[in-house]
């Protein structure tokens, strides 16, 4: 065998490399071929002189230097290894980077790994996960995954990798918002989303047995940190105190991120390093399809036929005039470097150029019989970017003669003309690749007949084959389905009638899984989704038309990329992570990205775009603050809880990007605390009160709605409302809920009311009308309350870090500073001026001028006007914009219009109207929806919470009791899963002391008063108490009034309980 590729590479023009196949050892048994072997060489004929044989197929060899011939042919061919070695702990040969990791993990250390998609990041995660298995039973590792498709991957992942019996526990456990499979706490591996750990994290009930427990959190697509609401991602970071390993492939300004991950790994006591690698596995080749303005009209394709408009794009014809550098992750394959040479030698003569001429670089390795490797190629790439980044930063590098411009032209327009000339070229070849195909399609037949045969084991008749030939099924020739595949056309029949019936999958998309095609995006029922991610893994099903869910780190390997149209959501993040599908390691030597109808300086700008900078979310709000009290409060200052809080209160930047110093994080617990108190959410004492805590806590995703909505409870609108007819009671709660969650906005200047209403033929509504007053009198105190508590911290800030503040005579968008100058004291101008002045503190000096003190009107003026260096911005601080649709005062938010899309759809039910007349993207309807349902869920299991757990007299009402301490209750804090409740606390009474100088004690926990569980719905039909959930619209369901709880309380959670029940089936409705 030895001697035939020795042979075969002679043949080919490989005479040097032959050197890289040693002979066989003496003795050893030459392996035979199983087929049989064409002779290369024949012996001469008696009148040719030469050797003894001679090559009797000359054309076969290569006419090219062979150096070349590799960079242009055989890139995608290379070893592509980076000082691979072998390594015990994994069953391959991983890289230098990856053994790098593993060391790391081995001296249970914290890791950021940035690599690109397909490099081999997954690894990390099982390595981790057996070693938490391995070392205890008891230990906990918890994966989070920002996108639930990936959660079940993952989930699917584990439980074909791992099997332990733990005696009551589980290996793994899933847990989301709509799926949970095993008990979380009693599990070794968690799979979740970043909304439930940080939950879990801040529950008290959990810190003493279940929080010390987790060795290790892999966060991953970390990247997503900046865009999840509510800073959950810095929620985890910040409270957990275990080792993480953080997994990206598309992290902008890694260094940056790293030291800030860094300070918060150190605060928690454990050492933390990057592990960055730049290269992908496989290269993606990029194309362009150039759609006719006026197409033929479509009859069908007899036969495939090449078509013109797919163009290749050379990454280096995508720059553009004015570009300095190259982009870090521009990547060139092998074939491109040998282009991009050609294509710079005939601008230029300069001798660093010529030493870069390919078979001149690589004359050792080739000297030396050895093959190119894909590292070989990335040192020649770097070579070249190096000399073109010098042409990009000359002075005439925008002109149309400068070697730059004339390269990228070379690369652009020539390769239309050669791809023409090559496509003509070829027509011979295309005549061979028809006639393969042929072939293929007669050995697909005879795959279909022998599938047929198998199916009739027991009719040995000779009509037995066609026995499950169904007439009524697609054709193979015009199906995408993958047949060769283990899954069956009666699987794929059973999936089907199962999604038929239980689930509300349209019609078309289960026929269109017939054909091997489907739809991915997370408004369908997840039976389906679940379903197409399965097919597509296993090749099955072959075409997925999809949104960017697919794109967050699922393992849903394409062999290409296909990008329809253009979108604001097209950015350099979004194009990264969907274009990282095509050629996953494994799978593909090579991936291809298509752009299908998007313009060609579209198409650049998104290629050559940086990604940007991490900025994440500032986390400390009144909201979270009011939760970390909880967390030390109801827990009983488990040891946990203390020394989470107590890091927190040591890191120096709370997220990523901010410039809100340490200092300042604890101004804003401080003030948050005082604002907490005067909502009576908290006692003096720091424990949270009852019944407020509840909305506070439980709608936590919503701030600062929640915190507004608390406001009309505390005042006793909700009440008043909820005690009116049924109907009535519904309609205005739905109007104020419309008006606190879920904004949406619309702009004056482009909404004229009067046109509007003279043609609108839809139901909607489509501007929110005004509230009663007294809600926007109670609103507007409750934004006072925020502005007087905030000015507060601004001012004392100012007073005592005055010196650290930035100087304030620097105007913010020119930069110009404006020094004071001196004026004669005896100036009667400068007397006039000081006896007129308004001191201010806090304020921008420039502000001042204008005669502006302390004093502030708004928290819009607070967070604009403030002087540089305090940063106050409208996500800390919890107030409420106000809007008045028939006020044309610039008092009422006078630049926009409440959207009235909540409201119109309980009043209608349709989406329509919501697009035509509310403005509402199609494609946001139902995520829209969906976050309001799923705070009216959350509303409505906490009042059911306080019915079922808040004993009281039958006389009071949550409006007649200013604050009940549940510190050691259980009550307002319990898990909303009922098997999360924990054993009760011992009674003990300590202090705890944080950084910030806080002094919360903890109340006694009267053991005499036990929280009841009285449950407040029952079926109609056997009397059956129905506890799961917190009202799922049943009609077959009546409410039952537990005894201690007022008339007043029970008609709130009568009225919400019938309004969740109504939307949520007009919800359902709508995408069924």
């Amino acid at each position: 065998m030895i001697k035939c590729l020795w042979s075969v590479m002679e043949v080919l023009g490989f005479d040097d490399f032959v050197q890289m196949i040693p002979p066989p050892p003496k003795g050893a048994p030459d392996k035979k071929l199983g087929w049989d072997f064409i002779q290369f060489y024949r012996p001469l004929k008696p009148n040719q002189k030469g050797s003894e044989v001679v090559n009797a197929y000359p054309w076969m060899g290569i006419s090219e230097d062979p150096v070349d011939w590799q960079l242009r042919a055989f890139g995608e061919h290379m070893d592509r290894s980076f000082d691979s070695q072998p390594d015990d702990r994994v069953k391959f040969e991983p890289d230098k980077w990856q053994r790098d990791v593993l060391d790391k993990l081995d001296r249970n250390e914290s890791v950021l790994v940035v690599a690109p998609t397909s490099a081999g990041k997954t690894f990390i995660s099982y390595y981790a996960m057996k070693q938490v298995l391995t070392s205890s039973d008891d230990g906990i590792l918890v994966y989070v995954a920002p996108t639930k498709a990936l959660v079940t991957q993952i989930t699917a992942e584990v439980y074909a990798r791992y099997r332990k019996d733990l005696k009551g526990k589980s290996c793994w456990a899933i847990h989301t918002a709509d799926i949970r499979m095993n008990d979380p706490q009693k599990c070794q591996i968690l799979v979740t989303v970043p909304e439930m750990l940080a939950f879990m994290l801040l529950q008290p009930n959990l810190a003493k047995a279940w929080t010390p427990r987790i060795k290790r959190i892999i966060l991953d697509e970390i990247h997503t940190l900046g865009s999840q609401p509510g800073g959950v991602w810095e929620q985890i970071l910040l409270l957990a105190r275990c080792p993480i390993i953080g997994l990206s492939a598309t992290v902008g300004d890694a260094d940056a991120f790293n030291e800030w991950l860094k300070s918060i790994q150190t605060a928690h006591g454990h050492e933390h390093s990057l592990v960055l690698h730049h290269h992908r596995y496989s290269h993606l080749r990029k194309f362009i399809y150039n759609i006719e303005k006026d197409p033929d009209p479509f009859d069908g394709l007899p036969e495939h036929r090449a078509s013109e408009q797919m163009r290749f794009l050379h990454p280096i014809s995508f720059l553009r005039p004015g570009i300095k550098e190259l982009p870090s992750d521009l990547a060139l394959e092998a074939r491109d470097c040998a282009t991009l040479y050609e294509a710079m030698s005939k601008c230029s003569d300069d001798p660093a150029l010529a030493k870069l001429k390919p078979t001149k670089f690589f004359e050792k390795l080739a000297k030396k019989g050895i093959f190119l490797q894909q590292a070989d190629v990335i040192r020649y790439e770097e070579k070249l970017k190096d000399i073109l980044t010098q042409w990009l930063q000359e002075e005439d590098a925008k002109e149309s003669s400068s070697k730059i411009r004339r390269v990228v032209e070379d690369l652009s327009d020539d390769e239309k003309v050669k791809g023409w000339k090559d496509w003509h070229a070829g027509a011979k070849g295309r005549e061979k690749a028809a006639q393969r195909a042929e072939l293929k399609k007669d050995k697909a037949e005879g795959d279909k007949m022998e599938r047929l045969q198998n199916s009739a084991a027991v009719d040995t008749s000779p009509l037995a084959i066609y026995a499950n030939f169904d007439p009524d099924a697609p054709s193979e020739e015009f199906s995408f389905i993958n047949w060769g595949t283990r899954y069956s056309a009666n699987e794929l029949d059973e999936d089907i009638k199962h999604l038929e019936r239980y689930s509300t999958t349209p019609r078309f998309l289960l026929e269109c899984l017939r054909r091997g095609l489907a739809v991915h995006h997370s408004g369908l029922p997840k039976g389906y989704r679940v379903l197409v991610e399965s097919l597509f893994r296993i090749g099955f099903c072959r075409v997925v038309v999809s949104t960017e869910d697919l794109a967050l780190g699922v393992n849903m390997p394409a062999k290409a990329s296909v990008f329809c149209g253009d979108s604001p959501a097209l950015n350099a993040l979004m194009y990264r992570q969907c274009a990282g599908r095509a050629g996953r390691r494994g799978f593909d030597l090579l991936g291809k990205v298509v752009f299908y109808g998007i313009p060609n300086e579209r198409v650049k700008q998104v290629v050559l775009s940086r990604l940007p900078a991490l900025r994440g979310n500032y986390p400390l709000t009144p909201t979270l603050s009011l939760r970390l009290v909880s967390l030390l409060a109801d827990s009983r200052h488990a040891q946990s809880a203390k020394d989470a809080v107590s890091d927190l209160l040591k890191i120096d930047k709370l997220t990523v990007g901010s410039d809100i110093s340490r200092d300042q994080s604890l101004y804003n617990l401080r003030f948050s605390i005082e604002y907490l108190l005067r909502a009576q959410v908290m006692d003096s004492n720091g424990a949270p009160l009852h019944p407020w805590f509840n909305f506070a806590s439980f709608l936590y995703t919503n701030e600062p709605a929640n915190l507004a909505l608390l406001a009309l409870f505390r005042e006793g609108y909700i009440h008043t409302i909820c005690n009116d007819n049924m109907i009535d009671a519904k309609r205005n709660l739905m109007q104020v809920l419309s008006f606190l969650f879920c904004r949406q906005y619309i702009s004056r200047a482009n909404f004229d009311k009067e046109v509007f209403a003279m043609n609108n033929r839809t139901p909607s509504k489509v501007i929110l009308p005004d509230l009663e007053p007294r809600a926007y009198e109670i609103l507007q105190r409750h934004n006072n309350e925020v502005v007087n508590v905030f000015t507060e911290l601004a001012v004392m800030y100012a007073i005592q870090h005055g010196d650290e503040l930035e100087a304030d005579h620097e105007l913010p968008l020119s930069g110009r500073t404006v020094e004071t100058t001196s004026t004669p004291s005896n100036s009667t101008f400068l007397q006039l001026l000081k006896k007129s002045r308004l001191s201010s503190r806090s304020r921008s000096s420039f502000v001042a001028t204008s005669g502006h003190g302390d004093v502030y009107q708004s928290v819009d003026e607070l967070s604009r006007t403030v002087r540089r260096g305090i940063h106050l911005t409208k996500h800390v601080l919890p107030a409420i914009e106000l809007f008045k649709a028939e006020s044309k005062t610039t008092n009422w938010e006078g630049e926009r219009y409440l959207n009235a899309y909540l409201w119109d759809f309980y009043m209608h039910g349709q989406d329509k109207p919501l697009v035509d007349a509310n403005g509402i993207q199609k494609s946001q309807i139902w995520y829209l929806l969906y976050d309001f349902s799923m705070a009216l869920d959350a509303m409505l299991t906490a009042i059911k919470d306080l019915m079922q757990k808040g004993q009281r007299s039958i006389d009071d009402d949550m409006t007649s009791v200013a604050g009940e301490s549940v510190a050691g209750g259980g009550g307002a804090s319990a898990a909303i899963q009922e098997d999360w409740s924990a054993e009760p606390p011992d009674v003990e009474d300590k202090l705890v002391g944080g950084a910030a100088g806080l002094d919360v004690r903890a109340s006694v926990v009267n053991s005499a008063i036990s929280a009841q569980n009285v449950p407040l719905e029952k079926e109609r039909s056997d009397e059956a108490e129905t506890l799961g959930g917190s009202g799922s619209g049943s009609t077959d369901v009546e409410l039952v009034r537990p005894e201690h709880v007022s008339l007043r309380d029970w008609k709130v959670y009568e009225v919400f309980w019938h309004l969740q029940k109504d939307f949520n089936e007009k919800f359902k409705a709508m995408w069924a």
